[in-house]
């Protein structure tokens, strides 16, 4: 029997069955991203770095991966996710913690 793995998310789903709040990279950079990244370099340096970097982690950034595969996850980003991790990360540098 092949072995299968369920992720559960406790992110609320709209009617398009995306998370609500979350944006498609694109649509995202073309809507909000602008207020935030100088270049559209700059924001995809973010998504490629994104494990690294915590967007991952922070919930700030989700990966919707097609039935079957692993590559060329499909990203979707939350912008209020998003300011609340650079504002947790901000913190922290302050504290010294990091």
């Amino acid at each position: 029997m092949p072995r299968t793995s369920t992720i559960q998310t406790s992110f609320p789903l709209a009617d398009d069955g995306l998370p609500q709040d979350y944006l498609p990279a694109r649509q995202f950079f073309d809507q909000c991203g602008r207020r935030y990244y100088t270049s559209q370099s700059a924001f995809r340096w973010d998504l490629r770095h994104r494990h690294e970097n915590g967007l991952v982690a922070s919930g700030a950034v989700i990966e919707r991966f097609a039935a079957g595969t692993r590559s060329h996850p499909r990203l979707l980003v939350s912008e209020s996710r998003l300011i609340r991790h650079w504002r947790e990360e901000s913190q922290a540098r302050a504290a010294g913690r990091r």
